[in-house]
C-alpha cells in the first residue's frame, strides 16, 4: 500500500540545502561557511575549478560579498547560478568580454523563494553598504537572479550598477 504524505511534510527542491544534506562528518571546502569552491567553479563541460592562485584574494573577497548578501536575505541559503567562467565559457554564455566572471570576482545568485525580487535587490544594496568590497550589482528584467561582484578595478571605489 502506498503511503500518503501530508502537504506540510512535502520537501521542496529549493529547500534542500548543501549544508543540510551533507553528512556532518564531511568537511565542505570553500572560502566561507556557506560557499564552497565547487559552487564557484565554471559551469563549462569540464567544470573548470576556480583558479587556485586567486582563492586567497579574489575568492576571499567574493565570499565576503556573498556572505553579506546571505545575511541580508535573512541568513538563508542562496543558490549560486554562475561564478568563475573561463573566457570561452563566458563568451558562450553571452557574458561581457571584459566582465567580472572571467576574473573570478563575480557571482550570479538566484532569487531566494522567501523574497520578492524587489526585496532581493534591496538586500543586495544593504549588503553593499555593509561590505564595501561589493563594487558591482546587476539586476535583470527576468527577475530571477542578480549579479554581484567585487571588481578590483573600480575607479575611485565607484559602485557599478546595471540592468538588462
Amino acid at each position: 500500500m502506498e503511503e500518503k504524505v501530508a502537504p506540510e511534510e512535502v520537501v521542496r527542491v529549493e529547500d534542500l540545502l548543501p549544508e543540510l544534506v551533507t553528512p556532518p562528518n564531511v568537511h565542505r571546502v570553500g572560502p566561507s561557511p556557506h560557499l564552497n569552491w565547487d559552487e564557484l567553479a565554471c559551469k563549462d563541460p569540464g567544470r573548470t575549478p576556480y583558479p587556485v592562485e586567486w582563492r586567497e584574494d579574489r575568492g576571499a573577497r567574493l565570499a565576503r560579498g556573498y556572505e553579506a548578501l546571505r545575511r541580508e536575505c535573512g541568513d538563508k541559503p542562496l543558490i549560486v547560478l554562475s561564478g568563475y567562467r573561463t573566457p570561452e565559457h563566458n563568451a558562450a554564455e553571452g557574458g561581457a568580454a571584459h566582465g567580472q566572471h572571467p576574473k573570478g570576482t563575480a557571482v550570479d545568485v538566484a532569487k531566494p523563494p522567501h523574497l520578492t525580487y524587489g526585496e532581493f535587490v534591496a538586500a543586495a544594496f544593504r549588503a553593499m553598504e555593509k561590505c564595501p568590497e561589493i563594487r558591482g550589482i546587476g539586476v535583470y528584467k527576468h527577475g530571477t537572479s542578480i549579479h554581484l561582484d567585487v571588481r578590483l578595478d573600480a575607479p575611485d571605489q565607484r559602485l557599478e550598477v546595471w540592468a538588462k
